[in-house]
C-alpha cells in the first residue's frame, strides 16, 4: 500500500521537517519509493508509494482548508457505490484514485466516513485550528497504523519501525506485551512491545491532542442481527454470493493476481471465487507451501503435512494455473524470523511460519504478481466450525449419537451455568503457561500476566464453556482486535507487494455472524458444515468431504535441526547474565532443544517446538537486534 507518516508539535517547522525526513528515510532507505510532502504550521506529513501498485490504489496527502491536512492510504472495494453516494459523474470518477475518493468522503461525512469506505484503508486528519489528529482504520482489512503522543508531540505512520526513528519515541519495552508473546498470546488493543508506541486496532478511531490519546470503537459486528427463517439452501447460496463478491471486488483490478493456496476449504473457496470473475487473458496462479522433509508418518491421521496434491486438485477444478510448490529450501526458520523482525522491529506470535511466508511472497514478487489473495482469517468467517449444541437434542440423538446428545444438550449447559467461572479461576490460578512455555515464572508474576489474562478473558490459555456460539465465533474472528491483517500488510509493504484477504471483509464477517450456528455445525454436529455444502461440486470431494486439516510449517523441527549450528550458536549466546535470561528460562530452552535433537520426531515434539522453542528463539533474536 505504501506508507504515510505525519509529525505534529509546537516546535519550529524546520524541526518537524527534519523528524519527518528521518522517518521517511527509515521506511525508504534506498529511495526507490515516490514521495509527496506537505506541511502547515505545527504539522508535516508525507506519503510514499511503490512504483508498481494496483490501479488507482496508493497513498496521498492533501490540504483540507487553510490549516488542515488529510493523509490517506487506500485500496477500496466499493468505488462504484461510493461514486454514487458522492454524486460524481462517471467521467469524474475515472480521474480519481482511491485515496482521492476517500478524501472526498471525509470532506462530505467527516470521521463518519468509516461507514462508507470498504476495503483496506487508513485516514488521518490534522485539524490545525484545534491542533488535533484524528485517526481512522478500516474494519478488518490488511492495513496497519501506529501512533505516539507525549509531551506535546504527536506522530502517526504505517510503519512502526520507521516511527521509532523519532528522537522522542523511546525504545523502552512494554514487558507485559513481551510476556504475552512468549506465552503464545497477542497483547490486546493498542499495545505494542514498545511502551511509547501504540497500534490502532481495526474498526477503531483515535483522537490525539498532544497530551493524551482517546480510542473509540466504531464497528460492532457481534451486534449483527440473526438472519432466521431460511432453509439451508438459502444460507449456502448467500455464502457463495458473498465469497464471489468479496473476491471479485479485490481481484478485478489486478494485472497479475495470485493466490496463497493450501489444500483446505478457506483458500479453496477463494480459488473458486476467482473462477467467478471475468479476467481476460489473466490467469490466477497459486502458490502452495510444502515441506522439504517427509513428516506425514509422525502426524495424526487427521493432519495433512503436504497439501500440494490437494492444492493441485483445487487448481484443476477452479482454473488456478499454475499451482507452484514453495519448498522454501533456501530460507531457514531463523531467516524467516529475521525477515519479520527487520520488517516490523517487533516480535509476534506465529513466527514459525515466517520462513515459508517470506519465501512465498518473494517468489510471487519475482514472478511479477501485483496482488496476493489469502484465506487466512476464514476459520472465523466462511468456514466457521459451528458448535454441536446448536442442533436440537433429537437431531444429535439421531445423526450423532445418544451420548453426543446428552453431552452437548444436557452436560454442557450445566457446566456453563455452574462450572465455567470456577474452571477458569482454577486454570488461571494454576498458571498453565508456566508449563507450556519457557517464560520465567518470576517475570510472568512481575508483570501480572495472570491478572491480565483473567481481566481480558481471552487467549490460548483461557478455557471457555461459552454457550452462545456467536460470542464464541466473535472471539475467534477477534473483530476490533485482530493483528493478522496488520502482520500481512507490514510484511508485504516491505517487499512492495499487496496482500489481501477476501475472507475477512466487513460484508463476510457480518454475513457469517448473521447465519444461525446450527447451519455451520450440520445435523450430526459436523464441523464447517455450511461451507462444505456450499462448495459441494465446486471444489474436489477430497476437500469438501474430508475432516483432515492441513498443517503449515509441518517440518519445522527438521528445518531447525538442519540449521543446528546457527540455533546452538544463538542459544549459546543466551547466558544466565544476558537480557533474555530476565524473561526466559535458559536452561529449559536448552533442554527443549536437546529433546528435539535426540528424540524421534512426533506430533508432540512439533507442538513443543511451536509453543516453547520458537517464541524463545524469536525473543532472543529480537533482544539481540536491539543491541547497539
Amino acid at each position: 500500500m505504501g506508507y504515510i507518516f505525519g509529525v505534529a508539535g509546537a516546535v519550529p517547522g524546520e524541526q518537524l521537517q527534519r523528524q519527518l525526513t528521518a522517518v521517511c528515510q527509515a521506511a525508504n532507505p534506498v529511495g526507490e519509493l515516490s514521495s509527496q510532502e506537505l506541511d502547515v504550521p505545527g504539522f508535516a506529513c508525507a506519503s510514499l508509494n511503490h512504483q508498481r501498485e494496483l490501479p488507482l490504489a496508493g497513498t496521498r496527502v492533501q490540504r483540507h482548508g487553510s490549516s488542515s491536512l488529510l493523509a490517506v492510504a487506500a485500496c477500496l472495494d466499493n468505488r462504484e457505490e461510493l461514486v454514487g453516494d458522492l454524486e460524481l459523474s462517471a467521467a469524474e470518477a475515472l480521474l480519481l484514485s482511491d485515496p482521492e475518493l476517500a478524501s472526498l468522503a471525509w470532506r462530505r461525512w467527516g470521521d463518519a466516513c468509516h461507514d462508507r469506505l470498504i476495503g483496506d484503508w487508513v485516514c488521518i486528519e490534522w485539524d490545525g485550528e484545534r491542533r488535533r489528529l484524528t485517526l481512522l482504520r478500516d474494519h478488518n482489512g490488511n492495513s496497519i497504523l501506529y501512533f505516539a503522543c507525549q509531551a506535546g508531540m504527536m506522530a502517526f505512520g504505517t510503519s512502526g519501525r520507521a516511527l521509532l526513528a523519532l528522537p522522542w519515541i523511546s525504545h523502552r519495552l512494554d514487558e507485559l506485551s513481551l510476556a504475552c508473546i512468549v506465552a503464545n498470546m497477542e497483547p490486546v488493543g493498542r499495545r505494542t512491545v514498545y511502551a511509547d508506541l501504540c497500534r490502532l486496532p481495526p474498526g477503531w478511531m483515535a483522537t490525539l491532542d498532544g497530551r493524551d490519546s482517546r480510542l473509540q470503537r466504531y464497528w460492532f459486528p457481534e451486534d449483527t442481527p440473526l438472519w432466521e427463517g431460511q432453509g439451508s439452501s438459502a444460507y449456502q447460496e448467500a455464502l457463495r454470493i458473498g465469497i464471489a463478491d468479496s473476491v471479485g471486488r479485490m481481484v478485478v483490478r489486478a494485472e497479475s493476481p495470485a493466490l496463497q493456496l493450501s489444500g483446505g476449504l478457506d483458500s479453496g473457496a477463494v480459488a473458486w471465487g476467482t473462477s467467478q470473475v471475468h479476467l481476460p487473458s489473466r490467469a490466477v496462479a497459486g502458490y502452495c507451501s510444502v515441506p522439504v522433509h517427509d513428516t506425514q508418518a509422525a502426524w495424526p491421521a487427521e493432519a495433512v503435512a503436504n497439501e500440494l496434491p490437494l492444492a493441485e486438485e483445487i487448481g484443476r477444478m477452479t482454473g488456478v494455473d499454475p499451482v507452484r510448490a514453495v519448498p522454501a529450501a533456501g530460507v531457514s526458520v531463523l531467516d524467516g524470523i529475521r525477515w519479520m523482525l527487520d520488517a516490523r522491529l517487533e516480535p509476534s506470535i506465529g513466527a514459525g511460519n515466517m520462513y515459508w511466508i517470506s519465501a512465498l511472497l518473494r517468489e510471487a514478487k519475482a514472478r511479477g504478481h501485483d496482488l496476493i489473495l489469502t484465506g487466512q482469517q476464514g476459520n472465523g468467517t466462511i468456514s466457521w466450525y459451528g458448535r454441536p449444541w446448536s442442533r436440537s437434542f433429537g437431531e444429535l440423538w439421531r445423526h450423532r449419537s445418544p451420548a453426543g446428545a446428552v453431552q452437548h444438550k444436557l452436560l454442557r449447559p450445566f457446566l456453563s451455568r455452574m462450572g465455567r467461572d470456577g474452571v477458569n479461576r482454577w486454570r488461571i490460578g494454576s498458571e498453565p503457561w508456566l508449563a507450556g512455555t519457557l517464560i520465567r515464572p518470576e517475570f510472568a508474576r512481575k508483570v501480572h500476566l495472570r491478572e491480565y489474562i483473567a481481566e481480558e478473558a481471552y487467549g490460548f490459555w483461557f478455557h471457555s464453556f461459552e454457550m452462545d456460539p456467536r460470542i464464541d465465533r466473535w472471539q475467534v474472528i477477534e473483530a476490533g482486535q485482530s493483528r493478522v491483517g496488520g502482520r500481512w500488510a507490514e510484511g508485504a509493504d516491505a517487499l512492495g507487494l499487496r496482500v489481501r484477504d477476501p475472507t475477512a471483509t466487513k460484508a463476510l464477517v457480518e454475513l457469517s455472524l448473521s447465519i444461525p450456528d446450527r447451519e455451520w455445525s450440520g445435523p450430526a454436529g459436523s464441523q464447517r458444515w455450511l461451507v462444505r455444502q456450499a462448495m459441494q461440486g465446486l471444489l474436489p470431494n477430497s476437500v469438501t468431504g474430508s475432516l483432515s486439516r492441513g498443517r503449515q510449517a509441518a517440518d519445522i523441527v527438521q528445518r531447525l535441526l538442519s540449521d543446528t549450528p546457527a540455533v546452538e550458536d544463538l542459544l549459546g549466546r543466551c547466558s544466565p547474565n544476558s537480557q533474555v535470561a530476565q524473561y526466559l528460562d535458559i536452561e529449559r530452552s536448552r533442554t527443549t532443544w536437546q529433546a528435539l535433537s535426540r528424540q524421534p520426531f512426533t506430533y508432540r515434539l512439533q507442538q513443543r517446538c511451536l509453543q516453547e522453542l520458537i517464541p524463545a528463539i524469536t525473543l532472543a533474536m529480537f533482544l539481540e537486534q536491539r543491541q547497539p
